[in-house]
């Protein structure tokens, strides 16, 4: 999708304890079905959360043309 990613490593804290990766990206509106569906493609049994955001201030935000 061209956005940027952060990686957090984490370590599940329940049921069983495993190393896991945890991606933070931000994008817009028009692009969550794509995410989502890309999020579904790859992981179906990810767990995902959703913020809506009112301003968002530094690093590189751009506008992307939608395909």
């Amino acid at each position: 999708m061209k956005r940027g990613v952060t990686i957090y490593k984490g370590e599940g804290g329940y049921g069983e304890k495993k190393d896991i990766d945890i991606l933070y990206t931000v994008v817009t509106k028009l692009e969550m079905s794509k995410l989502q569906t890309a999020i579904r493609q790859i992981d179906p049994d990810a767990f995902v959360i959703q913020q809506q955001i009112a301003d968002i201030k530094g690093g590189v935000v751009k506008r992307q043309a939608l395909h």
